[in-house]
């Protein structure tokens, strides 16, 4: 897990890397977390939220 990020103490989103890369939803303090939406061919970072519902994500893009 790479980032996570909390708007409150009850809604809190986190992003990561397994065997993909993913973004997952908590609406009750990490007790549980929504199945993860995976995004594919990204390298995501880190995460912040404004709100509830609207949030930016950076994601690493990397030339050689």
């Amino acid at each position: 897990m790479y980032g996570v990020y909390f708007v409150d103490a009850e809604n809190g989103y986190a992003v990561g890397q397994g065997n993909v890369n993913y973004l997952i939803k908590t609406t009750n303090g990490g007790e549980n977390w929504f199945p993860p939406i995976q995004l594919d061919n990204m390298s995501l970072l880190s995460l912040y939220f404004i709100d509830s519902n609207t949030g930016f994500i950076t994601e690493l893009k990397v030339k050689f």
